[in-house]
């Protein structure tokens, strides 16, 4: 008798989903406001520690989509 093992990877149980809102078409400006303001925030700030930040900004916020995310980004900046 043999039995067969399922092998899941952890995007099976946790699998990725798109945008909520699209941003730039719906509110062109903020979404314009909201880039420039990313890349003013990186000037001078280690990327690990901006990261650090988005993450508690999205906890904050309540933002689960975020927090998944910037958490992914930060564990990707170390």
């Amino acid at each position: 008798m043999t039995t067969h093992a399922q092998h899941h990877t952890p995007t099976d149980n946790a699998p990725e989903h798109p945008a909520r809102l699209q941003w730039a078409q719906l509110v062109p400006d903020v979404y314009k406001a909201m880039v420039r303001l990313d890349a003013a925030s990186r000037q001078g700030l280690d990327p690990t520690l901006l990261e650090l930040v988005k993450v508690r900004a999205s906890q904050l916020n309540h933002c689960a989509l975020c927090l998944d995310m910037h958490s992914k980004d930060a564990l990707a900046a170390g």
